[in-house]
């Protein structure tokens, strides 16, 4: 192992170590500490909500990996007695595209929910940016999950409130709008402006309130379903059309439907870089799934 391997793998131990119990005079236990361990690709598993699509420039990562090699160890947790994968997703395709058996992973034995999706959008910001509806899903499932403000938001992942808002409202945006703007065919800026008059967005709006997913919401209809068909209270909801919950459940649902229609195009899997099933899901297809209207 050369030296700057080894260098890379102690940063990437140091930077995942996590917060260690302090010490009493009856007790020393610290939290778990990460570990470097060889595992099989086929035992690492892609987190769902990783934000980035996986598919982007795969073949380029797998021709530096061949040259040089693995310069930044994948970083996993576990969950019950499956690993998934938290940093590296791109990498675990890279490698099954390579053929790769096994790679040295570093193992995190605890890892939060909101930590794990923090940790995630951290290493993305640092390493290949994500595109602003990457950004704007990641921020909005992580307000839903735990119930943030936009602030809240911006002080987890070390931006400002004006830049969790504003790629918030680019949710707002039908589809092709949302792929123009991935594809850098449209100005952000006139695109926040569109997504916040599609809103109605207003000046004293309450802190926190979900103003984004407001009926104009192009998932609004499919939210407010799924809420009356499971009898949520409506007290419960955001922008008086459906509680977090179901908020979640659709756009989920709309993000698989999504991610699946990238694979029949491409012909292969966005997440492990495999050929696909042939399965093509048509452009602009409505999502069926069951997890988008009953799922608890």
């Amino acid at each position: 192992m050369t030296t700057d391997t080894s260098d890379a793998l102690a940063a990437a131990l140091d930077a995942v170590a996590g917060p260690r119990i302090a010490p009493t005079p009856r007790t020393r236990v610290a939290a778990p500490a990460p570990v470097l361990q060889r595992v099989l690709l086929t035992d690492l598993h892609p987190d769902p909500d990783n934000p980035r699509d996986v598919e982007s420039e795969i073949a380029e990562l797998a021709a530096s990996i061949e040259q040089v090699g693995l310069l930044q160890p994948i970083i996993a947790r576990r969950d019950g007695d499956r690993l998934v994968v938290v940093c590296g997703h791109r990498r675990l395709a890279a490698l099954r595209r390579l053929g790769w058996r096994d790679v040295d992973v570093v193992v995190r034995r605890e890892m939060p929910a909101d930590q794990v999706l923090v940790a995630m959008l951290s290493e993305n910001q640092q390493r290949v940016m994500l595109d602003p509806i990457e950004e704007a899903r990641a921020f909005s499932r992580l307000k839903l999950q735990h119930g943030l403000t936009d602030q809240q938001v911006g002080e987890r992942v070390g931006r400002n409130q004006a830049h969790v808002s504003g790629r918030l409202a680019l949710l707002n945006l039908d589809p092709a709008e949302q792929e123009e703007i991935r594809a850098g065919q449209r100005t952000l800026g006139r695109a926040i402006q569109k997504g916040r008059v599609k809103a109605g967005k207003v000046r004293n709006r309450p802190k926190g309130s979900g103003w984004h997913l407001a009926d104009t919401h192009r998932l609004a209809s499919r939210a407010r379903a799924r809420c009356n068909k499971l009898e949520h209270p409506r007290g419960t909801r955001l922008g008086d059309t459906a509680c977090g919950s179901c908020w979640e459940s659709v756009i989920r649902a709309d993000e698989k439907a999504a991610l699946h229609e990238h694979s029949a195009r491409r012909g292969e899997c966005a997440l492990c870089g495999q050929p696909s099933s042939g399965v093509r899901v048509a452009p602009g297809a409505p999502v069926t799934t069951s997890d988008a209207v009953v799922t608890a």
